[in-house]
């Protein structure tokens, strides 16, 4: 946890201009990357409607991905299901 706030922290040194960004592909790409993750600890993950926002891409990625990490590790000995919808 403590390195996901330190790469988190790092990226906020990052000056990237804000640009629109669909949540649902950020969302995505990082279920895409987290796949081998979700398989093994036998988690759901259910996402939809979420909104296209003015931001720094790469920040929410890194937000996404921190908390679905999160909500994977972090969990009951239940069968993980992440919902994430706005």
């Amino acid at each position: 946890m403590i390195e996901g706030l330190l790469s988190y922290s790092r990226a906020g040194g990052q000056n990237h201009p804000f640009e629109t960004v669909d949540l649902n592909r950020v969302v995505e790409q990082v279920r895409s990357r987290l796949e081998d993750m979700i398989s093994r600890s036998g988690a759901k993950m259910e996402f939809s409607g979420l909104p296209t926002v003015i931001g720094d891409h790469s920040q929410l990625e890194t937000v996404f991905e921190n908390l679905i990490k999160n909500a994977i590790k972090f969990r009951s000995s239940a069968e993980p299901l992440v919902k994430i919808y706005a």
